[in-house]
């Protein structure tokens, strides 16, 4: 049996980013294999830092190299139900629609359709062309815990 100790509702907002590395345009090249590398052996080895001089820190506030957006947003509603399983073993379960505010791209299959586009990067190392565009996103753990 399961038995229902609590239901929570809470409204949300996100704001934040997946800020990362930046290749600088002039310290890559390609490998024999079309991979990315840095251009030069002290750029992939670093300086005394240890942080490779062909690379450049993305900071919070930067337009991020991923998806081109200084920030990523979205708004939502959450309901959480915390039971109890053969009165025993908490199971907790959550339902969450959130809406995104900007649209989001990246790389690899970033709309979802199982599709690669990548128009200027036949080896899809690049930024993808494809952006899941804003809109609704939904969660549903069942039995997951928070």
């Amino acid at each position: 049996a399961l038995y229902i100790s609590s239901l929570h509702a809470q409204v949300f907002g996100t704001v934040g980013n997946f800020w990362s590395y930046k290749v600088k345009d002039d310290a890559q090249t390609t490998d024999l294999f079309g991979e990315r590398v840095l251009a030069d052996e002290d750029g992939r080895k670093g300086g005394v830092s240890g942080t490779p001089r062909g690379l450049q820190r993305e900071w919070p506030g930067m337009v991020a190299s991923e998806n081109g957006h200084p920030v990523l947003a979205d708004i939502g509603l959450e309901l959480r139900l915390d039971s109890m399983l053969l009165n025993r073993s908490r199971w907790q379960t959550s339902i969450r629609v959130s809406y995104g505010l900007m649209g989001v791209k990246g790389r690899g299959d970033v709309d979802g359709d199982s599709i690669y586009t990548n128009s200027s990067d036949p080896t899809l190392d690049n930024t993808s062309d494809e952006v899941e565009p804003a809109g609704f996103r939904f969660l549903i753990g069942i039995g997951t815990g928070w």
